[in-house]
């Protein structure tokens, strides 16, 4: 075994360890793996459209569907903004907040308690929004993160 073998273990250790917390978002919200927008939060021409984008658009094909949270937490908003539309944003109390926005309907409120897979709203289309799907954001420590790497 080389040194490059013991990292990819160590990065694999903690992943199950992370992926085994319930508080550590893991997980597709919805039950579709279609992503229409990527992370991009540098505006990389590269990716994608070249559009600024701190989480990931999940596709449902023009159905609404539940959204689920991807973490247990306590909810700290459920609202509506004009550009995410309504929102939930979870806090999950390690330094991980998820978003979860463009929701057709909300299903929990701010201060409830949620567990890992309850459903928290439905896909929508609302705010600045160019379809039915949710926008999945996540972040640790005031960071955005990829969600591809929570998924």
């Amino acid at each position: 075994m080389d040194r490059s073998d013991i990292t990819v273990m160590a990065i694999a250790d903690k992943m199950i360890y992370l992926a085994n917390q319930n508080n550590t978002p893991c997980g597709w919200p919805v039950e579709s793996r279609i992503v229409s927008t990527e992370f991009n939060p540098t505006a990389d021409p590269s990716i994608g459209d070249g559009r600024k984008h701190e989480g990931m658009d999940i596709s449902t094909r023009s159905q609404i569907i539940p959204i689920y949270a991807t973490a247990a937490g306590t909810v700290v908003t459920a609202n509506f903004r004009s550009d995410y539309g309504n929102q939930v944003i979870i806090d999950h109390g390690n330094g991980f907040t998820t978003l979860y926005a463009h929701c057709n309907e909300l299903m929990v409120s701010a201060g409830e308690k949620v567990e890992k897979g309850d459903v928290i709203a439905t896909t929508g289309n609302t705010g600045w929004s160019t379809g039915i799907h949710c926008h999945y954001e996540i972040m640790l420590n005031g960071e955005y993160q990829n969600p591809r790497d929570y998924i």
